[in-house]
């Protein structure tokens, strides 16, 4: 698969854990560490440097997507990663906030009868739509009696500034893992349109004679009517075999393996001579067809 999928993590434990998980899978997945506006500015770089995907999380995804236009996929919070961070904070105390963005709060609430059946805590939520509102929600918890904060590094930074006791959440592997196999699908589906996309424009450009057009592995995908009436063949007889069982002198094969344009070449076909342009169709630098 060509492409190029960028993991953003906001604090070193998470992007420690994701070159772990990278190494493990075997995939070329860089890494960089950077919060909120240095999360921004390190995405803005990756993108000028080819970069289709991102994966982040938290408040720092959701800069990331709000300022740039390219596919982000989230480190959607579990439940485990939910349970075993309240058994830390249970540590500290009974009278847990957690505070964070709404897809944290939703991934709490999916998992809220277990843990009414697992903790005797009293745990009051939070949503905030901006890093910056986490100072002020941190305050109005505090002020009702919570004494220690659950959420992602936005939240616990402001929490350690404020002197409060916080628990950040952390993503575990299955996590991770689930994160970049989504970002690998959207990747393949992305790469499959903008192949569409670069045959129709080749075909398009080039569209005054006969068109006869093969993929990768040079089998005929297209083959229209002029194409018929040159080589004397049907297309639905041509299409689907080896561009070299069909036409004669083709050199498809070669242009495939090359990736250099053949235009104005002289191809004999039968009895007849014909000039041809032979166009490879590239993606992201990789001969398609």
């Amino acid at each position: 698969m060509t492409g190029k999928i960028v993991f953003i993590a906001p604090d070193k434990n998470l992007a420690d854990r994701a070159k772990q998980v990278i190494s493990g899978l075997g995939d070329e997945i860089e890494v960089y560490q950077g919060s909120l506006d240095e999360g921004l500015k390190i995405a803005k770089q990756v993108v000028k440097n080819g970069a289709n995907i991102i994966i982040s999380r938290g408040g720092t995804g959701n800069l990331i997507k709000r300022n740039l236009q390219i596919p982000v996929v989230s480190l959607e919070t579990s439940g485990f990663d939910i349970i075993n961070t309240i058994n830390k904070a249970v540590t500290y105390s009974n009278n847990i906030g957690i505070v964070g963005f709404q897809n944290l709060i939703s991934a709490y609430e999916r998992v809220n009868k277990i843990m009414q059946n697992t903790f005797s805590t009293q745990i009051t939520t939070a949503v905030i739509t901006d890093g910056k509102e986490a100072d002020r929600k941190i305050k109005q918890l505090y002020r009702l009696g919570i004494r220690v904060f659950i959420g992602g590094y936005t939240v616990i930074d402001a929490t350690q500034k404020l002197g409060f006791h916080g628990v950040l959440i952390e993503s575990g592997n299955e996590t991770i893992v689930e994160a970049i196999r989504h970002a690998k699908n959207i990747l393949e589906v992305q790469l499959r349109e903008k192949e569409k996309t670069e045959i129709l424009k080749s075909i398009i450009d080039f569209a005054y004679d006969g068109i006869l057009g093969v993929d990768r592995d040079g089998i005929i995908t297209v083959f229209n009517p002029v194409a018929e009436k040159i080589i004397g063949v049907k297309a639905e007889t041509a299409i689907g075999k080896p561009a070299d069982d069909v036409v004669e002198n083709t050199r498809m094969d070669y242009v495939l393996k090359t990736g250099e344009a053949e235009l104005g070449e002289i191809q004999r076909i039968g009895e007849i001579s014909i000039v041809t342009n032979r166009v490879p169709i590239l993606v992201e630098g990789e001969v398609l067809g």
